[in-house]
């Protein structure tokens, strides 16, 4: 199981109360998804199935955050995902 990389300064916060969930480059390869305040690891060998995985999460579990977080720790897309719609932004 890889492990969770440093904290990073991307920490914005989900309004609504509901899970986030974080995708993060696990350098020196591969990503990371983890849902945040739990130990538990899922290690994916390309960013885009680590998002996919990251997404179907996030919609079985609204109201839901997706945060991803580059390699150079800063944040790149926040998606939200609510009982009814999905907002990006």
């Amino acid at each position: 199981m890889a492990k969770k990389p440093k904290r990073t300064t991307a920490r914005p916060q989900n309004r609504g109360g509901g899970c986030v969930f974080r995708v993060e480059s696990a350098q020196p390869y591969g990503w990371i998804v983890y849902l945040e305040g739990h130990a538990q690891t899922h290690l994916f060998a390309s960013f885009s199935l680590s998002l996919i995985y990251a997404r179907e999460w996030a919609k079985a579990n609204p109201p839901s955050v997706i945060l991803v977080v580059g390699p150079d720790g800063k944040m790149a897309v926040s998606q939200t995902y609510s009982a009814t719609a999905l907002q990006a932004g």
